[in-house]
């Protein structure tokens, strides 16, 4: 077997290696933080783009952006791909999903969808000003989800209720003091204040 032939077969099989091990821990990390508050977190509505793509297997989501079409009347987002953590020659690929379903209110400066069961608008995102013009930023309880299995993407957002969500965070906030509170061996430390007695 020749050198370079031998060499290229090793540097496959070590960006593929890492790769996985990257795709494992992303995976364990996503289902430790969901598994904890899948009973507590359901979207209340879900956007799923009817567009798929193609990108590089071993690329990652560098710059992600919503936009709106005026004379479309559509958002879609756009999501720029770099291959600079894999290669020594470092391409980019901007890709774009459209999210149908999401209207846009110019007075109120709020992009929602409407529920078909009850007509309630539900907001996902908000125009606010950005350094050169605006940017369309969505709400805390609206998650985009990039969804990567080899070289095709596609998205889905997630909307969730605002409530629940506040109600989430205020939880983990409260876990992690909990967590500061204890002190290195585990045993939580009782701080005195001057007015104990």
């Amino acid at each position: 077997m020749n050198l370079k032939v031998l060499l290229k077969a090793v540097t496959v099989f070590a960006l593929t290696f890492t790769l996985a091990v990257t795709v494992a821990m992303a995976v364990a990390v996503i289902f430790s933080v969901t598994a904890a508050h899948a009973q507590e977190l359901t979207p209340i509505a879900q956007i799923k783009s009817p567009d798929t793509g193609s990108t590089y297997a071993y690329g990652d989501a560098k710059k992600r952006a919503l936009y709106w079409s005026e004379k479309k009347q559509e958002l879609s987002a756009q999501i720029t791909f770099s291959d600079a953590k894999y290669a020594t020659q470092v391409s980019e690929e901007t890709l774009e999903f459209r999210l149908p379903g999401v209207r846009y209110d110019k007075d109120k400066k709020e992009f929602y969808v409407v529920m078909a069961k009850d007509n309630q608008r539900v907001l996902f995102a908000v125009r606010k000003k950005a350094f050169m013009g605006t940017s369309i930023v969505p709400v805390r309880n609206a998650v985009i989800r990039v969804i990567k299995t080899g070289s095709s993407v596609n998205i889905v957002a997630d909307i969730y209720k605002a409530e629940e969500v506040a109600g989430v965070e205020k939880a983990e906030k409260e876990q992690e003091q909990k967590e500061k509170a204890k002190g290195s061996d585990g045993q939580e430390v009782k701080v005195k204040s001057l007015f104990d007695q």
